[in-house]
């Protein structure tokens, strides 16, 4: 009974090892932001580069979950006539994802959703009003820590015997208000993030291929 159960755990362990893939990846993100009160205001888009990790483990032939860190910076700009505003900081992605893959020998086109925790780091403003550019601020105090959003998008992987290259897009929708406006402050009461991730990678199996 002992042997039996020692062989199944082996050909279990063996099987979840060949489905592994870990590699890395770069890209961009732009991020958007919802702020309310919803007074007029012109937003301004910022790209900014990303890198990060990749891990796949294959759940079946067509499902499997990707969890892939990354670091990016976050800037969001909104601009009224008499007053502008600028936010800064860095963020660390940690999406769990849930994917469904086809297979068509090489290409294996895939779509997945899932949440993720985002961790702020060193949060920074910028504003100006009548022409005076204030200092640098730390807002460390007025802004959360931690962002919880879900995120869906689509991607394409092209699987060679030792190594695969991927692309991926998706849409995070910010689940949590970020901001804890200071007393007095009305505008913005409340940023809700959104973003749009573009990100292209190499991945490695932990055993060869069939």
């Amino acid at each position: 009974m002992k042997k039996l159960i020692l062989i199944v755990l082996m050909t279990t362990l063996s099987t979840a090892y060949a489905k592994v893939d870990l590699g890395v990846m770069t890209g961009l993100q732009t991020t958007n932001a919802n702020f309310r009160p919803n007074e007029p205001f012109v937003k301004t888009l910022h790209a900014m580069p990303l890198i990060g990790l990749y891990s796949k483990f294959g759940l079946s032939d067509n499902f499997a979950i990707q969890f892939s860190p990354s670091y990016t910076k976050k800037k969001i700009s909104a601009d009224q006539f008499f007053y502008d505003l600028e936010l800064s900081s860095g963020y660390i992605d940690l999406p769990i994802l849930l994917s469904f893959e086809l297979d068509f020998g090489m290409l294996k086109p895939y779509i997945f959703a899932g949440p993720n925790i985002g961790i702020i780091t060193n949060p920074t403003s910028n504003s100006s009003g009548f022409g005076i550019v204030s200092n640098k601020e730390d807002i460390s105090d007025d802004v959360e820590t931690i962002e919880y959003s879900i995120r869906a998008g689509v991607g394409l992987e092209l699987e060679f015997e030792s190594f695969s290259l991927f692309g991926q897009a998706y849409y995070g929708h910010g689940l949590n208000d970020i901001y804890n406006a200071p007393e007095g402050v009305t505008f913005p009461d409340e940023v809700y993030l959104r973003s749009i991730d573009i990100q292209l990678g190499i991945s490695f199996p932990l055993s060869r291929r069939d």
